[in-house]
């Protein structure tokens, strides 16, 4: 019950015992004695109608979150037994499955009978969460050697953070990690010119035990340095494959842009591991977006360019970002399955706005067009540089005009 339902109950019983309560004041006839009994059984039996109402929406709200981690849970654990499987994951008993709950949609395939208490469903949450700091503890663990091309993490950690100051980030960026709070945020790109939301962008921002946001500037580079961006890599693809199937289930038809930053792009496993995956659920495919430095994306070896051809198969769409080199070879990036090209809409500007520029953007975007790709314009900060940039007819726009990125709610 949201907190004007509460206020109207609230308002309206004890309005109605305080009418009764005043009779003897507008009709003396009627005996005060009784009229003062009535008014006190009207409040009492509203409160209690109130707790009543209250406690079954809390009820509700508790048994839409346990089928959600019901959903979860199979999910993860499949995902688990996979890994096990694969000699990734040590081996641990099988976790009971969670109890049908009288009121909540039907189990997943292969839960347990019904008839066990809430309690023992929360108890086996926390078996899950348990599991799932195991599983990001394995990740930690396997990505030191995934700094760089081939490049180790220093074995002496003063070295390898700087100071103590970078050291204090590294431990929480551990503890963010083993602690699973790695959150996912998400920014909205918009169709143009009706501003429509089509796309959004995915995000991670660590959070420290007491709730503070660590922002990407404060550990990125701390976490390169120990091996651990990787990991933050491959969660924030995981929880953005999960919304995704969240958003299947809800009808909800947008698409989803993960940066897949160099570290990700340089290891062939988990990128062969992660197609395996999108090939198991081809029906993700059409809403994943992939998106790569124009850099990276140029200059990714032999297996990684493999790997991505796998992907564009499976019909997988790319995108690239910070792109330095203006004179892009449209045609070679449609070949490769590039289907977005995003640009600052500083740049942009720019180009238009001076006498001899290095490239034309009517002309570019022309190019894109024949090539099927759509032109993604970022930072897009004001409405006088959004109406500049219409005349030449830009597909998306992405920028705080737009929306800031903002955590994604779960949904039930």
């Amino acid at each position: 019950m949201s907190v004007l339902s509460h206020f109207a109950l609230f308002f309206t019983y004890s309005l109605v015992a305080g009418a009764i309560f005043v009779v003897p004041d507008v009709f003396p006839a009627v005996d005060a004695a009784k009229a003062w009994a009535v008014a006190v059984f009207v409040y009492f039996a509203g409160a209690l109608t109130h707790e009543v109402l209250a406690r079954r929406a809390r009820e509700d709200v508790l048994l839409r979150r346990i089928a959600a981690a019901r959903r979860d849970v199979a999910e993860i654990r499949a995902e688990m037994a996979k890994l096990r499987e694969q000699g990734r994951l040590p081996g641990e008993p099988a976790m009971a499955a969670p109890a049908h709950v009288p009121g909540a949609p039907a189990a997943a395939p292969g839960a347990a009978a019904p008839g066990r208490s809430i309690d023992t469903v929360v108890a086996e949450v926390k078996v899950l969460q348990g599991l799932i700091e195991q599983l990001y503890a394995h990740k930690i663990q396997v990505a030191a050697p995934r700094v760089g091309l081939g490049a180790v993490v220093p074995p002496d950690e003063t070295a390898a953070t700087g100071d103590a100051a970078a050291g204090e980030m590294l431990e929480l960026v551990r503890d963010a990690l083993r602690k699973d709070r790695v959150e996912l945020y998400l920014q909205p790109i918009v169709s143009l010119p009706q501003r429509k939301h089509r796309f959004y962008e995915c995000y991670s921002r660590l959070r420290t035990a007491d709730g503070a946001v660590i922002q990407p500037n404060d550990y990125i580079e701390v976490a390169e340095r120990a091996g651990l961006i990787a990991a933050i890599d491959d969660l924030l693809l995981f929880r953005s494959v999960q919304l995704v199937r969240k958003t299947q289930r809800s009808k909800f038809d947008v698409g989803f842009v993960c940066n897949i930053s160099p570290f990700t792009l340089s290891d062939s496993i988990f990128l062969g591991e992660f197609a395996t995956y999108i090939q198991q659920h081809v029906e993700l495919a059409a809403k994943l977006i992939m998106e790569f430095p124009q850099k990276e994306f140029l200059a990714h070896d032999a297996a990684g360019a493999e790997a991505l051809a796998r992907f564009q198969r499976l019909g997988v769409r790319f995108s690239i970002d910070q792109v330095e080199d203006l004179k892009l070879d449209i045609e070679a990036l449609a070949r490769r399955g590039v289907k977005f090209v995003k640009m600052p809409a500083a740049a942009l500007l720019n180009e238009l706005r001076v006498d001899h520029p290095m490239i034309d953007p009517r002309a570019l975007k022309d190019a894109l067009d024949r090539a099927g790709i759509d032109l993604v314009v970022e930072k897009v900060e004001s409405e006088s540089d959004l109406i500049e940039l219409l005349d030449f007819q830009i597909d998306f726009g992405q920028g705080f005009l737009f929306g800031e990125p903002r955590i994604a709610k779960e949904k039930d």
